[in-house]
């Protein structure tokens, strides 16, 4: 009744809008009753709009017409599109009575994602719209006969460019539209897919960017995660800083529909959806069906024939989506066992139970349950063990350092020529691992080393997590890698080659690079890199010639390492093996690192994953370190034998251990799973053994925690980074430094660099950085007009012969010359 209501009141407004519409255009273009002056309506819309259009030559009629189009514009039969607005005006209502909550612009069941397909889509369609009515314009200005000679001769001085500007958006990324509003944005479309590791790689093909529109809006809101986002977007696989909650990465069994999906409307007719209004409305695809009173078997039944389709049983109707750019994620439907698709927006309204749960534990119906534990988790978050015992920014730390690490990016590395990529030596599978580590055959592309790591104070190298590596381990080639770089030459036409290295010799800075001639003349060029290395390959074109070099980076002091638990370090020290703390069975650490790096940080995953990698080790077994990983209850012998323990250790608590292990859900199972198995092979329950110092041989006080943790050496090595220089190139206008690594720029000394110095009774090195070591310069001073301004070594423009050297920075006398030009003149006693 009121949709009927609605309907007529909608159409009571357009006639009235027509009146007042009538009446202004009498007002409006002064026509007099005497000249019988017809102007539609269509025509004054048609004028008022046709300006936003933009377009050459449009006409009042068309350009109404194209207004029409774009109302309501996935809908073609205006029927529909009236229909349309009836619903969104009922729905007005019920939210003005209070009966819906108010549609959320940031609430990912209202987005879709746009493709890569679809952007092209649009370059193309606009380009050949553009085309079209730049011929359509010059068509009317010839008032010529059409004919197809005219059309040829037309076409070819208007050449359609449709492949350049696909070329130029993927070239730079800029895009500019006028036909789809929800770009917010006309650049930044395109990124690098960089092969630094295969998680990197895959990462780009797998997140979801609002925008960068968003990262300068001031509101927080888009950035939030919210609830019905679970399972599609992953919460912790998103950067921390300025693109947080902006860039999401899908979750590991969520998906994009990128085709539309085939859907048969009979299925309407059978559960009586008409267009009286009574029931509920039935929308597919943004068009109304009709309205049925049987919604929730029609959805049912919908549910059991689909595919990918999203159907999405709300209080204000059902609504059915077969279209592109939805979200799409799979769980076990417990009715017919079987996998089922579903959308964002119907989650919200099923009843969905995790995997670790039955249906048994609830009194109410239950149907669907999710898949794995980790579902809602992406690739890159699923592969960290342990996850749910560690701090939540510590596996957020994760995610990126995971795609910063070096290890196999691909297998085809000899017919690659990229600018420049990492290789690391004697990678290993880790020890503890996830499903989806072997699900997605990652162990063809790892990422690190399984390495023993000892956690103790051990000399002032440790300190702010810093890291002590083994040096024996480093030289048997542990965290030993190449950095592989790409010199491209291009020759000129008059330019002809004539000698280049060899392959296998070791090119060093300034060294012979190649020679060619040009106008007979011939020419040598050095190579101008920073850092020498082997040449790998040479390919030589026509006018093109790629060298590859390959540069050796063994681990170095300032390096940074990380384990998979955010724990990031840099190496501070390679300490020879005769020094480094041992075992009873003499086993010798790879890598010391400091114990205050866990009681802030809260990393007990990492903590865990040691005493799994230790019996992993032991029992000669891949350990599975999945999250939100339940035990089994232990036996009874098990459980004396954590009582016997816990009587010998006087760090835990018996009562606790005990009413621990009766809880279902307690974590000390979990513990007591990998600690058993430690017991097993005669080794500490709690990972803790007897070292002894190797410097005096003596044992330490107290047990120290030991285990196999799995270590990711990263890109950020110190060679690509220091920066030293004594003279190099300056600014021509103030003779100071210029700024930048590759073009051999000075090191900024900031204003807290200067008070440090400042207070340290260091005084004099402000002399050296901002003088002798940047626009130092020896001036010739007047005594008489006392400035440098006019002065040379003979004598000033005054007429004085009195001069005195004073050495000051030049920056001095730039100033001087700005003042002098605002007529304001400076003298110095």
């Amino acid at each position: 009744v009121l949709s009927s209501v609605l309907r007529k009141c909608l159409i009571l407004f357009f006639e009235l809008f027509l009146l007042f519409l009538r009446k202004s255009l009498q007002n409006k273009l002064k026509i007099d009753e005497e000249e019988k002056r017809e102007v539609s309506e269509v025509e004054y819309l048609g004028s008022i709009f046709k300006t936003v259009f933009r377009e050459r030559g449009l006409g009042s009629k068309e350009a109404c017409e194209r207004l029409f189009g774009l109302i309501a514009c996935h809908l073609e039969n205006y029927h529909d599109k009236v229909n349309f607005l009836v619903l969104a005006i009922r729905k007005l209502i019920l939210l003005v009575n209070s009966e819906i909550k108010e549609d959320d612009p940031d609430d990912p069941s209202n987005h879709e994602v746009i493709g890569v397909s679809h952007l092209l889509s649009f370059i193309v369609k606009e380009k050949l719209n553009e085309t079209l009515r730049n011929l359509v314009f010059t068509y009317a200005k010839k008032k010529g006969e059409l004919n197809l000679n005219l059309i040829r001769n037309l076409a070819k001085k208007i050449e359609p460019m449709v492949c350049q500007k696909v070329e130029n958006f993927l070239a730079t990324g800029n895009f500019n539209t006028l036909s789809c509003s929800d770009v917010l944005q006309d650049k930044g479309f395109v990124i690098l897919a960089e092969r630094l590791n295969f998680l990197r790689f895959i990462s780009h093909f797998r997140c979801v960017n609002r925008g960068s529109f968003f990262t300068n809006v001031k509101t927080t809101t888009v950035r939030k995660l919210r609830p019905e986002s679970y399972g599609f977007i992953c919460p912790v696989h998103t950067p921390d800083g300025t693109p947080c909650g902006i860039l999401n990465h899908l979750s590991s069994e969520a998906t994009v529909i990128y085709k539309n999906q085939p859907f048969n409307t009979n299925i309407f007719s059978q559960f009586g959806v008409s267009h009286q209004q009574f029931g509920l409305p039935v929308v597919l695809d943004g068009k109304v069906i009709g309205y049925s009173k049987n919604t929730k078997l029609l959805a049912q039944k919908i549910r059991e024939e689909r595919e990918k389709v999203e159907v999405a049983l709300l209080p204000e109707g059902l609504f059915i989506f077969t279209g592109v750019g939805r979200y799409s994620r799979a769980i076990i439907n417990l009715q017919t066992k079987k996998e089922e698709n579903i959308g964002i927006m119907e989650q919200l309204y099923l009843k969905i139970i995790p995997y670790n749960k039955k249906v048994t534990d609830f009194k109410e119906e239950i149907f669907y349950q999710e898949k794995s534990m980790t579902s809602f988790l992406s690739l890159t978050a699923s592969l960290t063990p342990f996850s749910d015992y560690n701090q939540s920014p510590r596996n957020v730390y994760q995610c990126q350092m995971a795609k910063q690490s070096m290890g196999i990016n691909c297998h085809s590395l000899k017919y690659r020529n990229d600018s420049k990529t990492y290789q690391h030596f004697y990678n290993q599978i880790p020890i503890v691992q996830t499903n989806n580590y072997s699900k997605y055959d990652l162990q063809d592309y790892p990422l690190g080393v399984n390495t023993i790591i000892a956690v103790l104070s051990y000399t002032a190298y440790d300190m702010e997590d810093a890291m002590i590596i083994n040096k024996s381990s480093k030289e048997r080639g542990m965290f030993n890698g190449f950095v592989y770089k790409t010199e491209i030459i291009h020759l000129e036409k008059n330019q002809n080659l004539i000698e280049i290295i060899e392959e296998g010799t070791f090119l060093t800075p300034n060294s012979f690079f190649y020679s060619f001639s040009e106008f007979n003349e011939k020419k040598v060029k050095n190579y101008n890199g920073m850092e020498g290395g082997f040449v790998d390959k040479i390919i030589l074109a026509d006018s093109l010639i790629i060298v590859r070099l390959r540069i050796e980076r063994n681990p170095n002091i300032g390096d940074k390492f990380c384990s998979r638990h955010g724990q990031k370090g840099v190496c501070s020290f390679h300490y020879p093996a005769v020094d480094l703390p041992f075992s009873e069975s003499g086993l010798v650490p790879d890598v010391i690192i400091n114990p205050h790096a866990f009681p802030s940080r809260m990393t007990i995953g990492m903590m865990i994953e040691s005493l799994a990698g230790k019996s992993g080790c032991l029992l000669g077994k891949i350990q599975n370190g999945n999250s939100f990983m339940k035990y089994e209850m232990e036996d009874e012998s098990v459980k004396q034998t954590n009582k016997s323990v816990n009587q010998t250790n006087n760090s835990v608590n018996q009562t606790n251990l005990e009413n621990s292990f009766d809880d279902e859900n307690s974590h000390p199972k979990l513990i007591s799973h990998f600690g058993n198995e430690l017991l097993k092979c005669g080794f500490n329950y709690f990972g803790n053994e007897t070292m002894y110092s190797g410097v005096t041989g003596t044992p330490f006080k107290t047990d120290i925690f030991i285990g196999v943790v799995y270590y990711q050496r990263l890109r950020h090595m110190v060679n690509d980074k220091f920066q030293v220089r004594i003279q190099g190139p300056v600014q021509p206008q103030t003779k100071q430094p210029i700024k930048g690594r590759s073009k051999l720029g000075g090191v900024r000394l900031g204003e807290m660099e200067r008070d440090a110095l400042l207070a340290h009774g260091a005084s004099y090195i402000l002399n050296d950085r901002f003088m002798t070591c940047s626009d130092g310069t020896l001036f010739y001073y007047c005594v008489s007009c006392k400035s440098i301004l006019f002065s040379n070594k003979e004598g000033c423009l005054c007429g004085n012969k009195i001069i005195k050297e004073v050495y000051l920075p030049y920056v001095y006398k730039y100033l001087c010359t700005e003042l002098m030009a605002m007529n304001v003149r400076v003298r110095l006693e």
